[in-house]
């Protein structure tokens, strides 16, 4: 098994980079699973950003047990970014969503 396993700030998230084993309406995927605090809080923020985000708009996301589940199909590995700078990218997003979301919440 191959996994991919990244920590940032309390961040944590594991992918099974087996994708090939996964598969979705005829595309191959990379699930990743993503847990943290007040992750499913910020998911509708998230999702809204990612629509209008070409290279994110066909990743799948839902809330699993208070974190994320991500599915991210093999066409957008195939545009030129790796598993692992998508995840940079939508992690650090999302703890800068968290800590918006965080401080507005704090200031009513």
């Amino acid at each position: 098994m191959s996994v991919l396993v990244r920590y940032y700030d309390d961040v944590y998230v594991e992918c099974d980079m087996n994708y090939g084993r996964y598969v979705r309406d005829g595309v191959n995927y990379v699930p990743c699973a993503v847990k943290g605090r007040d992750l499913d809080r910020v998911l509708p923020i998230l999702r809204d950003y990612l629509s209008r985000r070409e290279i994110f708009r066909e990743i799948r996301i839902d809330t699993v047990d208070g974190g994320l589940s991500l599915e991210i199909p093999t066409i957008t590995l195939s545009r030129g970014r790796s598993v692992g700078e998508i995840l940079d990218s939508l992690v650090y997003l999302l703890i800068g969503i968290r800590h918006c979301t965080t401080y507005l919440s704090n200031t009513k």
